[in-house]
């Protein structure tokens, strides 16, 4: 790499800036694939909690059997009651579409 102590050459110069962009472009996109996922599971994670929640407030006869909005870190989630024994729990992810988790009970 170095010859007589004078340096980089200019080829291993761009040899060496050819390779870190070539990782830059993989490991970029990566990466913000895995916030996105990270969001995701968080939204998920949350969605679950609330369902959850109101779940067992009904159960402990806390609540009664009424459709529930609620909005935290910016999503907008809604609780709804499908029938008697099945409760759902509805939300746009980070990529726009509607997601919804569902649960059926029985006392």
């Amino acid at each position: 790499m170095l010859r007589n102590g004078k340096g980089f050459l200019l080829p291993e110069m761009f040899l060496a800036l050819t390779v870190l962009f070539l990782l830059c472009l993989f490991f970029i996109p990566a990466y913000t694939h895995m916030l996105k996922q990270l969001k995701q599971l968080d939204e998920e994670k949350l969605a679950n909690q609330l369902l959850y929640e109101h779940l067992e407030a009904v159960l402990a006869g806390d609540k009664g059997r009424n459709d529930f909005v609620a909005k935290k870190e910016g999503v907008l989630y809604q609780i709804k009651w499908n029938n008697e024994k099945e409760i759902c729990v509805y939300y746009e992810n980070n990529l726009q579409r509607e997601e919804s988790i569902c649960e059926s009970y029985y006392k």
